[in-house]
């Protein structure tokens, strides 16, 4: 059995040759842009029509993970007049994955 592993000292192989893989990923979304050109909103509304729970999975795949909600002050000294008090600082709005629904607000979840 031929022993695989890296030996100290030697440099390896030649590899893949630089630039390669981006060629591929420029050429790929190049060709991308141009069938979604095409095609693209008709995709979207197929995907959309036929295929709901992969159209949600798209758009959800779309919103950030973590959403950072900055206030102006102008905002903040309402909301603060709206609480009763003089809020100096905005308040903090922290939503967890799980608490983002989709769907009807009517019904059972």
């Amino acid at each position: 059995m031929t022993d695989t592993r890296f030996k100290v000292g030697h440099p390896g192989g030649p590899g893949r040759p630089k630039g390669s893989r981006h060629k591929l990923t420029e050429d790929f979304l190049a060709d991308l842009a141009a069938d979604w050109e095409l095609a693209g909103m008709d995709a979207l509304v197929a995907c959309r029509t036929k295929h709901v729970e992969v159209y949600c999975r798209i758009v959800a795949s779309l919103i950030p993970k973590e959403l950072k909600l900055e206030l102006g002050e102008n905002l903040v000294a309402i909301l603060g007049r709206l609480n009763g008090t003089r809020a100096l600082e905005p308040p903090t709005l922290e939503v967890e994955p799980e608490d983002v629904r989709f769907g009807s607000s009517g019904g059972n979840a």
